[in-house]
């Protein structure tokens, strides 16, 4: 589905990295390349020369060699008014991001010479099933990578009993990227909410 978005309005400004692993950045003995050649080597510089604004990335905390436990969300905006990172966790596993993350964000900064650029992170957890992470995943960085007055493409919440789905309570118009993540703190999107995106995402 994060494919599916550079093809939506606005998709143009969109790059969609593959999925990644924790622990992306390290080397892999046999080949001596990184495990995720694509995050690992991607650079803001590129980012620039190919004119895009938002970069989404999901990445499984697990690492190389495991099966995977829990997906989380990366996000990289690089239009005005100022840059960001946004690591997104929605059942807030740990405190910080992982170190990976940590010296991802670290190298982008020192190349694009902005100690502005900061790595924010989400407040509030939202997950507490086993099983919509990935969903999750997909709802945020849809939600940050859509254009500010048409964000999801779609109602933000589920409508209600008797609620149209074109009601505009489900269709606000957001002033900034930091207006979004700001929501994504003060909204209430438990997993029984979230899976009504579901079908969406994994149609």
């Amino acid at each position: 589905y994060l494919q599916h978005l550079t093809t939506l309005s606005g998709g143009d400004k969109i790059k969609h990295l593959s999925f990644a692993v924790v622990d992306f950045d390290k080397k892999d003995p046999a080949t001596g390349h990184c495990y995720n050649n694509s995050i690992c080597n991607y650079t803001m510089t590129e980012m620039k020369q190919e004119k895009k604004e938002h970069l989404v990335i999901a990445m499984n905390l697990g690492d190389h060699a495991s099966g995977g436990f829990h997906w989380v969300a990366i996000y990289v905006f690089l239009g005005k008014p100022r840059p960001f990172m946004y690591y997104f966790d929605s059942a807030k596993s740990s405190k910080t991001p992982p170190e990976s993350v940590e010296a991802l964000h670290t190298r982008w900064q020192q190349e694009l010479n902005d100690n502005s650029f900061l790595l924010q992170t989400n407040k509030k957890q939202q997950q507490f099933g086993n099983n919509n992470c990935g969903v999750y995943v997909l709802y945020v960085l849809t939600l940050m990578a859509s254009p500010l007055n048409e964000p999801l493409g779609m109602p933000i919440l589920p409508p209600s009993q008797g609620q149209s789905d074109t009601d505009p309570v489900l269709h606000p118009t957001f002033q900034s990227q930091q207006e979004k993540m700001t929501k994504l703190d003060t909204m209430n999107l438990p997993d029984e909410t979230v899976q009504y995106y579901r079908s969406v995402f994994f149609s």
